[in-house]
């Protein structure tokens, strides 16, 4: 359960959750090691960080490597976060227990609505992906699917050995 400020997070929007993965979520490796990290200094306990969204190619939504850890207090059931969050539009929180499980309630009324992506820990690895888009009337929470992001970098190559030729239809026998 996340606490916050009602005045800060409630839109009082109505909420329509939308159960089947229309979008896919690419985290980097990066996150996989802040989560085992922090699992390890907090074993039974929520914990959360945030981060932002790089870029967004129709359905895809690909994720930044900067992450930021909030001032917050944990227990084994809440966060109860202690700043202002509006610069960052991802967050990533986890749930103690070690069998995968879905979003609560709760999540789904007090975080999913108010990041435009929301990732769920369970054990070591993200179980869960939410993106959230907000209207004028209301909130649509989209399930999505949340894939490793494998960065495979740019680079220029030489190609100046490589010459085009013409085709030329050759009779081999």
């Amino acid at each position: 359960m996340f606490k916050r400020n009602r005045e800060v997070f409630d839109s009082e929007l109505e909420i329509i959750e939308i159960k089947e993965p229309v979008f896919k979520v690419y985290y980097p490796a990066i996150y996989l090691s802040i989560i085992k990290n922090l699992n390890k200094k907090f074993p039974a306990l929520e914990w959360s960080f945030c981060s932002t969204v790089k870029t967004i190619t129709g359905t895809e939504y690909i994720l930044s490597d900067k992450i930021y850890i909030p001032k917050q207090k944990v227990s084994n059931a809440s966060v109860k976060y202690e700043e202002n969050l509006d610069e960052y539009n991802v967050v990533v929180h986890r749930h103690p227990w070690k069998y995968p499980s879905g979003f609560s309630q709760t999540d789904k009324d007090c975080i999913n609505s108010n990041f435009d992506v929301s990732l769920l820990v369970s054990d070591d690895k993200i179980t869960n992906a939410s993106v959230c888009i907000k209207t004028e009337f209301c909130i649509f929470q989209f399930a999505a699917n949340a894939e490793l992001l494998v960065h495979i970098p740019e680079v220029e190559v030489d190609t100046s050995n490589i010459k085009v030729d013409v085709f030329a239809y050759y009779k081999c026998f």
